[in-house]
């Protein structure tokens, strides 16, 4: 739309140019640039250049559309946030399964250590039970 406004303005807008100075810088600005058409100019290849690409691209998109839905993933905004909370929910959801892992290790570790103790125990037990009848066999 601005572009077009342009150049509408530049080929529309006639500046006289017989009383131009060469010390002022707004006559110097008119002579070099507006002058010279090149706004009309710059504008018409832009549009043009983009008149191409836009029918190219959609041509690409007609001819090769299973190429074209792959490589033209568009990230907007809302995708980018949904994408970066969805890595982070996925990241929060990981430490939590390590921790409850490194908890169950934990209690695991806690059992087998209280089996090992009781075990130690009855061990204990079965030794001064071993002594105390070689003692009352002996003694008696």
């Amino acid at each position: 739309m601005c572009a077009s406004f342009c150049t509408l303005l530049t080929a529309v807008v006639v500046v006289n140019g017989t009383h131009m100075s060469r010390d002022s810088s707004y006559d110097q600005f008119l002579c070099r640039f507006w002058l010279t058409r090149s706004p009309l100019w710059d504008f018409l290849v832009t549009s043009t250049y983009n008149i191409f690409l836009l029918a190219l691209e959609r041509y690409s998109a007609v001819i090769y559309p299973h190429w074209y839905s792959n490589s033209n993933k568009v990230s907007t905004p809302s995708k980018i946030v949904r994408r970066r909370r969805k890595k982070e929910q996925e990241k929060q959801e990981q430490e939590i399964k390590q921790g409850q892992e490194k908890q169950d290790q934990e209690i695991k570790q806690g059992h087998e250590k209280q089996e090992q103790e009781q075990e130690n125990e009855q061990k204990q037990k079965n030794k001064n039970k071993n002594e105390n009848e070689n003692v009352h066999s002996v003694g008696g």
